[in-house]
Formats: C-alpha cells, sequence, structure tokens
C-alpha cells in the first residue's frame, strides 16, 4: 500500500510541477477550491444518500 503511493506520488509531483509553473496562480486557487468543494458536496450527498 505504501509502494503504491510512493509510485503515485513520484509520477504526479513531476506533473504537478509543470502546470503550477505554467499557471497563473489565481487559477491554481479557483481549481484547488472547485476540488476541495467537488469532494465535499459528493461526501454529504453520500453520507445523506445512506440507508439509516
Amino acid at each position: 500500500m505504501i509502494a503504491g503511493l510512493v509510485a503515485g506520488g513520484v509520477v504526479a509531483a513531476p506533473l504537478a510541477a509543470t502546470v503550477a509553473s505554467r499557471l497563473p496562480g489565481r487559477w491554481l486557487m479557483v481549481a484547488v477550491g472547485l476540488v476541495v468543494l467537488g469532494l465535499s458536496l459528493r461526501g454529504l450527498w453520500q453520507s445523506l444518500a445512506a440507508p439509516s
């Protein structure tokens, strides 16, 4: 399990660095905000849809 996380980080880090160096900071913050919002809404949806 740990090896999978390390392998994913090794692959994702250069890609993230390239994207971060090419996009303006404002767009990066908007993207991060949308990801956080989407994950929060997904978790809320799943918790409300779970059978009691």
